[in-house]
């Protein structure tokens, strides 16, 4: 190889080596730090002024990982009840109001006096306080005595003169009366420094709290009964007494027991940062779209259910009866019409012998020897005549009705029986159905929960929740399916959404549910990236 080529493929290897390590030099951003709370807001009668309400804390995602709210930190209130902290109450992602917390209680919930695990769960009471309505534009009138401006060609001295002031230009700086422009103000001691006492530590995790200015119109309105110590104190028991900040007036929040019947639930939000609302709502193209998803999921709901009265050996209960499977009517009330019911025909003789069992030939209908007198002879009133008149053999081959007095209703046949009897339900009866539609991510497919109650003769009712989304092509690809029954929720709980929610603000929402037992009940999230749907958090068991 000629020197001048070996040269340039010397030199020339360390720029093709150095190229990829320029390539991979960029700037990397650090990933922003989410501190964020969810907890379930519950209440009873109207939202904005419940008769009943309380919070349920469920998650905490902090660190990059979630944590149970309801157990996080909890000296000895939970981080996520701390007097103060703000929630935002959503609908599918879209604000619709805040709740301020004011205190926070550990309510233990004993099975019996004797128990000596009893359940405990934090919930936390505030003030709902729905979005304050926008204010109306101000209106503008047209002036009554409109300005003037003079022309540039007007020599008065009432001209308005504009002073066009340039960039570079410092405002002239106002002298205190009785000094010099070089002069300086006294001061007490030049060398004295100023020093913050304001908590710089960036990394302490925070939630929105309420506005300082916000807290201190409220001290005024209300006066305080008690002050808290130090956050940070070194005396932190958790079996000390402690004292919460403001009033016993507010303290008093009428709180909520138990699960009512009538009881809501909605999903909060508690994050420092203001968050862009992302709406997860999936709006129906049209109400024909919506039955036909409904009629979809009622077909994989009753064939999950009957599957599983089957197994559980229940009794179902049918949607509605039929006209073929009413009841049998008596037979009394059969129409004569009805073919299945009308008696067998006879021959003339077989009639004749009816009449004569029924009433017997007299000993006038015989001469003196004891022969038959031939009828129509006069010789002797015949019955035969009055009862059963002489007929031609052509007659005689039709069959004659039977008088109505002397039928005897024939007994039902086997067809005609089966025909009668009730048959077994075909279809289940589905109630208190609930489709909901999402979009939990943009471009994301559409997402529906489905829900639904199935009576059955002893026990029950049989819940049926279902997940699915719906594919390009039409079908539905179900993603979860739980189905248990009123006296099982201890072996399979009762899977009731909540709503659709951002736990972790990675722009995808997840899939909030009710874990209904017996006497317990626990929240879990459900994050649907492949076709099924993944549980990415559950809390510990309360109440």
């Amino acid at each position: 190889m000629p020197l001048r080529r070996r040269l340039l493929v010397l030199f020339a290897a360390p720029a093709v080596l150095y190229a990829p390590l320029c390539a991979q030099m960029h700037k990397v951003e650090a990933p922003a730090r989410v501190t964020r709370a969810l907890a379930v807001y519950e209440w009873t009668g109207d939202m904005a002024k419940p008769t009943a309400s309380r919070v349920v804390p469920v998650s905490l995602f902090i660190d990059s990982h979630f944590e149970d709210a309801g157990v996080y930190l909890a000296r000895p209130v939970p981080f996520a009840l701390e007097s103060g902290d703000v929630y935002e109450v959503q609908t599918s992602g879209q604000p619709v109001g805040t709740l301020d917390l004011d205190v926070a209680r550990n309510i233990v919930a004993r099975r019996s006096p004797a128990d000596d695990d009893p359940l405990g769960a934090w919930y936390g009471y505030g003030r709902f306080q729905p979005p304050a309505p926008e204010k109306p534009a101000a209106k503008l009138h047209v002036s009554v005595h409109p300005s003037h401006i003079n022309g540039a060609g007007d020599d008065s001295d009432d001209t308005p003169h504009f002073v066009v002031r340039h960039p570079g230009d410092a405002p002239a700086a106002k002298t205190p009366a009785g000094s010099t422009p070089d002069s300086k103000p006294d001061t007490a001691d030049s060398s004295t420094t100023t020093t913050s006492t304001t908590d710089t530590d960036s990394d302490k995790p925070t939630l929105r709290h309420r506005d300082p200015k916000e807290e201190a119109k409220r001290k005024k309105e209300k006066p305080q009964g008690y002050v808290t110590g130090p956050a940070d104190s070194l005396n932190d028991d958790p079996d000390r007494p402690t004292l919460h900040r403001g009033s016993a007036e507010e303290a008093e929040i009428p709180p909520l027991a138990g699960l009512p019947a009538d009881m809501h639930q909605a999903v909060a939000v508690s994050d420092p940062a203001n968050r862009e609302p992302h709406d997860f709502t999936r709006e129906w193209e049209s109400s024909a779209e919506r039955e036909q998803i409904l009629a979809d999921f009622e077909k994989l709901a009753r064939a999950r259910v009957a599957a599983y009265i089957a197994t559980n050996k229940l009794e179902p209960v049918a949607a509605d009866l039929v006209a073929a499977n009413a009841p049998p009517m008596p037979v009394a009330a059969i129409p004569s019409s009805t073919p299945s019911a009308a008696p067998p025909a006879k021959a003339p003789s077989t009639t004749v012998e009816r009449q004569e069992s029924a009433a017997p030939v007299t000993d006038a209908t015989t001469d003196a020897n004891g022969n038959p007198i031939a009828p129509g002879s006069g010789d002797a009133p015949s019955l035969l005549d009055r009862t059963a008149p002489t007929t031609s053999s052509h007659e005689a081959a039709t069959p004659a009705p039977p008088p109505p007095a002397t039928v005897t209703p024939a007994m039902p046949t086997h067809a005609t029986a089966h025909h009668r009897r009730p048959a077994a339900p075909t279809v289940l009866a589905l109630k208190s159905e609930d489709l909901r539609g999402y979009e939990l991510s943009y471009g994301a497919l559409p997402t529906f929960v489905y829900t639904a109650e199935s009576p059955v003769a002893v026990g029950g009712p049989v819940y049926v929740t279902l997940v699915a989304q719906r594919l390009p092509s039409g079908e539905l690809q179900t993603a979860l399916t739980s189905v248990t029954d009123a006296t099982h929720l201890d072996r399979v709980p009762w899977m009731r959404p909540v709503d659709a929610v951002d736990p972790d603000w990675s722009h995808r929402a997840s899939l909030l549910f009710e874990l209904r037992a017996q006497t317990s009940r626990q929240f879990a999230l459900y994050r649907l990236v492949t076709e099924q749907a993944e549980q990415t958090f559950v809390t510990g068991v309360i109440e």
